[in-house]
């Protein structure tokens, strides 16, 4: 699965390999002779309704420094019987693979019949909205970020009058961080999210050319695409964002003209001056 790219190590090092190690925990515990678990298919059932029973008890999943958890949610038992069931489809259906592997040994008891047992104790989690509103950046929040947001880009000895979320008026000193400005403005416009934006290289821009770009109004946007392989890295953008862009890069080479032209931001800003302000109410905040 990892060479096929279904699978990342970080994926495995925080799900699968955490699964399996609880496994194991059960195995060494309360399996007797490990080595059962492989053998009779009829039994597998059983053995997986047991495992089941030991993981949803919070003691058994204590370990490290985190804090035990009280309930075991569905979700996380479930995580681990499919990686089990997983493991064993994959011994099933690969069995010259696994013997080249591990010799001659009790997997090569192992079939679907094993899988299926295990797969079949994963309950079914009725569908609910794990977000609600208040994840979101909801119309009048944007209104007010877009509204307050050339505070961050204005100098320190400026000041602009703006509204709070209580509908009061205030005076609000610049914050002196045009790139921060620059970079919500562009998550904005853009939809991309913050590390896209910030990590983004220098020469970003590219002509689309051709009767897609008639008046110039339509260029290339290469984000920095890190979270998912293989996935397009370039998006459509209309003069907006390029003049956003243009914008930013002019701001490097009056403020750093000798510094390589790699990153369209030189350094990640922290964008939590604005929620401290209080200008926003609680959903903008949040969003801030």
């Amino acid at each position: 699965m990892l060479e096929s790219g279904a699978l990342r190590w970080s994926t495995v090092a925080q799900e699968r390999m955490s699964c399996l190690v609880r496994f194991d925990r059960w195995l060494a515990a309360c399996a007797g002779d490990p080595r059962g678990i492989l053998g009779d298919p009829a039994a597998a059932a059983g053995q997986a309704a047991a495992f089941r029973r030991w993981d949803a008890d919070p003691a058994n999943r204590a370990g490290g420094n985190r804090q035990p958890v009280k309930v075991v949610a569905a979700r996380l038992i479930n995580d681990d019987l499919r990686a089990v069931a997983e493991l064993f489809a994959f011994v099933a259906a690969s069995p010259a693979e696994a013997r080249r592997l591990l010799g001659p040994s009790p997997w090569d008891q192992v079939t679907e019949a094993h899988a299926a047992s295990w797969f079949r104790q994963v309950t079914r989690i009725p569908h609910q909205p794990v977000r609600t509103d208040r994840y979101y950046v909801d119309d009048h929040a944007l209104s007010q970020i877009l509204a307050v947001l050339p505070v961050l880009g204005m100098p320190r000895d400026q000041q602009m009058q703006i509204t709070r979320g209580d509908s009061t008026q205030v005076r609000a000193a610049g914050l002196d961080d045009p790139q921060a400005m620059r970079m919500i403005l562009l998550q904005i416009l853009t939809g991309r999210r913050a590390s896209e934006i910030r990590n983004c290289d220098y020469d970003c821009l590219s002509p689309v050319g051709g009767l897609a770009d008639e008046g110039g109004e339509i260029t290339w946007f290469r984000y920095a695409q890190t979270k998912i392989g293989n996935a397009p890295d370039t998006i459509l953008v209309d003069r907006e964002v390029t003049a956003v862009i243009e914008e930013q890069q002019a701001w490097l080479r009056e403020h750093h003209p000798g510094l390589p032209r790699r990153f369209l931001f030189v350094m990640p800003i922290p964008m939590i001056p604005i929620a401290r302000s209080g200008v926003f109410d609680r959903g903008g905040s949040e969003a801030a």
